[in-house]
């Protein structure tokens, strides 16, 4: 189950509204659509759907085409990851176990544990590129593509190829000046050259012949070990064993992120981007920003188990994401797109679990999902009355500097409700808008409830709403 809110901040109006005293209001009046769908639940794809293996080490998708890196081999979907084909060593791969893929137009590179493959025909024949064409170990640990250009991470340097693939010239810490010679990934945007290393994040501007370090200081060893990144002009994102590090300027100061901020784990395998919105692939679950960060909610996969919850890997095509896990290949199953009431559609949205921990929607005020009661007519059963949802949550201001308010809140199809309480020269509304899931009425307490939250606020003398 869950539960779509709004919450926005009115300021500049009369302090004289209540004095800090919860109150019924009218609904907002104009109306748009929320920029972020949230996933239902995650569906998972293992062997029983062709998978090489349900022990996945990345996952690439290009429209409906799904890759899987696995240990069993490179696996193919064309169905947008409902049915897979594997292709093995006995079709010509390097090895079964593949860590990596990419594409370049037509061609599928899948980097090994025995070198780099590639397919020029869609996986039908394989061609191997090893130290003989300039790799620096036969062992890749990741493989990019852009164009020509290939980039291929390995424990002894990064191996970059400007023909395509055929010939490769490594990188290193001594000549070319990485963090490491311990190379996880390659980002590439416009002409710079981002490198995940166990040492810190070194970029390029020359094609790779010098590097400059970024490291995440003055934090731990763990937060240099970067595994991943995602870069979006001057905002870079690190995947790091100490969390998820964001840089706003080039890399000059981050920001860490870690459990305190809702990660399930502060071992971070890999980031993606979209808007926003942040995808992090922990040790313990997929964790999930819908504001660039502020915080995150953790989704544990479908089954429960360790090897569902360590995802290795994450990336988004559409609205669809998918999750490689060492149980499999988590496949999100949308909900229809929500309804928010705004002054715009800059809406920053928060996600909070029923019995869960507490959010931050704003640096002073945390919101806390308590409990609730559902009296509505359970699904595929004929009822006199429609019935209704009450929600209860706390409102609890930063390090307990203030009371904490109590909010119950009714979704009824007879009438929209929202409360709204006034904090100095601020005045906030509350508003639950949509439930959406499925009711089991023989067990009231097997539900996923989740409340998600817009929030969004006005300057001192201003008219402008905006994101907070």
């Amino acid at each position: 189950m869950r539960f779509l809110i709004f919450i926005s901040t009115l300021v500049g109006l009369t302090q004289a509204c209540g004095q800090n005293n919860l109150e019924r209001s009218v609904p907002l009046i104009q109306k748009s659509t929320s920029q972020e769908a949230l996933p239902l639940r995650y569906s998972n794809r293992t062997q029983a759907q062709g998978l090489g293996s349900n022990f996945l080490y990345s996952v690439y998708a290009s429209g409906s085409n799904v890759y899987a890196a696995t240990s069993g081999g490179l696996s193919s979907s064309t169905d947008g990851g409902q049915t897979f084909t594997t292709q093995t060593t006995a079709n010509g791969l390097a090895s079964n176990f593949v860590y990596s893929i990419a594409m370049s137009g037509s061609t599928i590179y899948a980097a090994t544990n025995n070198g780099l493959s590639v397919s020029a025909d869609g996986g039908a024949h394989w061609t191997t590129m090893t130290t003989a064409n300039g790799l620096p170990q036969n062992s890749v640990f990741s493989v990019n593509a852009i164009g020509m250009n290939i980039y291929a991470s390995t424990f002894k340097g990064l191996a970059i190829s400007t023909d395509g693939g055929g010939f490769y010239y490594t990188k290193t810490k001594e000549r070319n000046g990485l963090a490491s010679d311990t190379v996880f990934g390659v980002f590439s945007i416009d002409s710079a050259l981002y490198v995940a290393t166990a040492s810190g994040i070194s970029i390029s501007t020359d094609g790779g012949d010098s590097f400059t370090t970024k490291t995440i200081a003055p934090f731990s060893q763990d937060d240099n070990y970067v595994q991943g990144l995602y870069v979006s002009g001057a905002t870079i994102y690190a995947a790091t064993r100490g969390g998820v590090a964001i840089s706003t300027d080039g890399g000059n100061h981050f920001e860490m992120k870690t459990i305190a901020h809702g990660l399930g784990s502060n071992n971070v395998n890999g980031v993606f981007v979209s808007g926003s919105t942040i995808y992090a692939a922990t040790a313990a679950g997929l964790s999930v920003s819908y504001n660039n960060g502020v915080n995150f909610s953790n989704i544990k996969m479908e089954n429960d188990t360790y090897e569902n919850n360590f995802v290795s890997g994450v990336t988004r095509v559409g609205n669809v994401v998918y999750a490689a896990t060492r149980g499999g290949l988590a496949v999100s199953v949308q909900a229809k797109p929500h309804t928010c009431y705004s002054f715009d559609t800059k809406l920053a949205c928060f996600v909070v679990k029923r019995g869960g921990p507490e959010v931050m929607i704003e640096p002073n005020k945390s919101l806390t999902f308590i409990s609730m009661e559902d009296s509505r007519c359970s699904l595929g059963s004929t009822c006199i009355w429609a019935g209704k949802v009450k929600a209860n949550f706390r409102l609890s201001p930063k390090n307990g500097t203030g009371p904490s308010r109590m909010i119950s809140l009714e979704l009824d199809p007879r009438q929209t409700q929202s409360a709204t309480w006034v904090d100095g020269a601020t005045r906030f509304t509350i508003q639950l808008l949509e439930v959406s899931s499925d009711i089991n009425p023989s067990n009231p307490l097997d539900r996923a409830d989740y409340a998600k939250i817009a929030v969004g606020y006005t300057d001192l003398g201003s008219t402008d709403f905006m994101a907070r």
